[in-house]
């Protein structure tokens, strides 16, 4: 699929969402239980460790933070498990979905886009926002790190995706916030519709992203307007208004575009 202005060439046949960070706003539950999750170890965790933790599944995370404490003697499965429960309890009083995140996901659903959820997040905290937001319905077909051989930025989650759509990768569009699930997404052959989360990683994931955008609305607007064209080849939705696409979602080239340049600074945790 290349996108030259407005002209769309190749179809849009499938879109890969991430969860947290591009449809729930999660990423403040995750950093409040992994810092406390980690004072009960007697580890502090500044911005950087958080950083370095973003998109990854929460015990690759966890190991990783443990790397740089060799004398902590703490059981990274065990803080995996405190850390994803203190998230689910969180959760479940309120995942905090993205603005705009329901009305997207219902326009693509109205277009005969098939929808796909890859996440690192683990099955019960996915199963437990889909059905408080009730959205279980909008996918077709759900993939989370847990159980895979390794989560993003392996690409494997989204490889095993794209099987279960039946799509072939050029075909499809994922959207995902951190550097990791971009590179998951890139190397399993999807164009990627980014949202950054963390200044740090901007000028990388503009290195690979298909465009950058400052927020799901902004992304939204670009991403209806490309897969209505598509829906509209096939027939769907013939008579539905597509949004116009924003200036703030741009072909990035590494330099800073409106709106992104103060990308949301964001702790690690589920994707």
């Amino acid at each position: 699929m290349q996108i030259e202005g407005q002209a769309i060439v190749g179809a849009v046949r499938a879109v890969f969402f991430d969860l947290d960070g591009v449809l729930i706003d999660s990423e403040a539950l995750w950093r409040d239980a992994i810092g406390k999750t980690f004072a009960t170890a007697g580890i502090s965790l500044d911005d950087g460790l958080y950083a370095m933790c973003a998109g990854l599944d929460t015990r690759e995370g966890v190991r990783k933070v443990l790397e740089r404490f060799p004398d902590c003697q703490a059981d990274a499965d065990v803080l995996g498990r405190e850390i994803e429960a203190a998230v689910h309890d969180a959760f479940a009083r309120d995942p905090h979905p993205m603005p705009g995140a329901d009305g997207l996901l219902k326009r693509l659903c109205g277009l005969r886009i098939p929808l796909a959820l890859v996440s690192a997040s683990p099955m019960a905290l996915i199963d437990l926002v889909l059905r408080s937001q009730q959205w279980q319905k909008h996918f077709r077909t759900i993939v989370s790190s847990e159980g895979m051989r390794a989560g993003k930025p392996d690409p494997g989650v989204y490889l095993e995706a794209i099987r279960r759509m039946g799509v072939g990768a050029a075909d499809g569009i994922a959207l995902e916030d951190t550097l990791a699930g971009v590179r998951a997404a890139h190397a399993a052959g999807l164009r990627v519709l980014a949202i950054p989360g963390y200044r740090s990683e901007l000028a990388a994931i503009g290195q690979l992203a298909e465009r950058v955008a400052p927020d799901l609305r902004a992304a939204a607007d670009w991403l209806l307007r490309v897969v209505g064209q598509t829906g509209r080849a096939w027939g769907a939705c013939e008579n539905e208004r597509l949004e116009t696409v924003p200036d703030s979602v741009s072909k990035h080239t590494g330099a800073q575009i409106k709106g992104v340049g103060a990308a949301r600074q964001r702790p690690g945790g589920g994707s």
